[in-house]
């Protein structure tokens, strides 16, 4: 039963992490509604986080809520199939507009995608549903949100409008990359590093009101490109954040000490918002 319930959340996550590369594909082929896409990537990222969190964590202790998963596996088989024969379609032939939007209805009217959304929309007495549906707060109502963006042409819009500030992003995931420049793109100029080197390369001939950065990255860490970027300016912990995994309790205490500020994948489009518009409003 146990190993027939793994098999049910794997291919729940595939689900949705086969729709997020379909909508990064959409990004990367349709620029006028680059950010639509690519917050809707970033979502699925987010729902495919949350249920592994729930495997890893509460399948052990048989407290894993199957009622986010719908009833019979096939469907999310089905979808699969159907998505990677895309992905292998879309590797040669990039999707035209209307094609993505009938697209991207189709998923989100699988019968996976609407028993997750629903689940994580409906009210409910158990406390691990509840959680579940607090971390996917504001990554809900896709086929709404389609449908909506189709009618009016655009949602997101820019987060200030302003384009003269100055903002570095130290990750050495791309695709993470992206989705972060995606979203903060409307707030200013963005240079992209792969690597703490990078950073420092960056940082010397530019006074950014912004760092993204990660930790965990090759050549140099995030802790010692803070640390360097820090001797060229002193102040740089007022518009540093760190953006990793679940922190160990070292970095914890060492984001502490130094004033720093951070978030935690996965984090909502809004905590990414809020965490920078925070930062570069103090600066201005």
């Amino acid at each position: 039963m146990k190993y027939a319930l793994e098999q049910f959340i794997d291919e729940a996550i595939q689900l949705e992490l086969n729709a997020a590369e379909i909508y990064s594909i959409f990004s990367e082929a349709i620029p006028e509604d680059a950010n639509f896409w690519a917050t809707l990537a970033w979502e699925e990222k987010n729902h495919a986080a949350v249920l592994k969190t729930g495997k890893d964590v509460l399948m052990p202790i048989d407290q894993f809520p199957g009622e986010i998963l719908p009833n019979v596996i096939q469907t999310l088989v089905d979808t699969n199939n159907w998505l990677n024969s895309l992905k292998e379609k879309f590797a040669e032939t990039k999707p035209d507009r209307e094609t993505a939007f009938a697209i991207a209805i189709k998923i989100e009217s699988s019968a996976g995608e609407q028993h997750f959304q629903r689940v994580m929309n409906s009210p409910s007495d158990s406390n691990i549903i509840k959680i579940l549906q607090d971390l996917c707060e504001d990554d809900i109502h896709h086929l709404s949100r389609i449908r909506e963006y189709m009618k009016d042409g655009s949602e997101l819009g820019e987060i200030s409008g302003n384009k003269t500030k100055k903002i570095l992003i130290v990750i050495n995931d791309d695709s993470v990359a992206k989705l972060l420049r995606t979203i903060l793109e409307p707030e200013g100029q963005i240079d992209i590093a792969g690597n703490g080197r990078e950073g420092l390369q960056k940082v010397k001939g530019q006074d950014y009101d912004l760092i993204v950065s990660a930790i965990e990255m090759p050549i140099v860490d995030g802790i010692k490109f803070y640390n360097e970027a820090k001797g060229m300016y002193p102040d740089l912990y007022k518009r540093f954040l760190f953006f990793t995994g679940a922190p160990s309790s070292e970095w914890v205490s060492f984001f502490r000490d130094q004033g720093l500020r951070y978030l935690t994948k996965p984090a909502t489009i809004n905590e990414i918002r809020a965490a920078a518009l925070s930062i570069l409003g103090e600066r201005q």
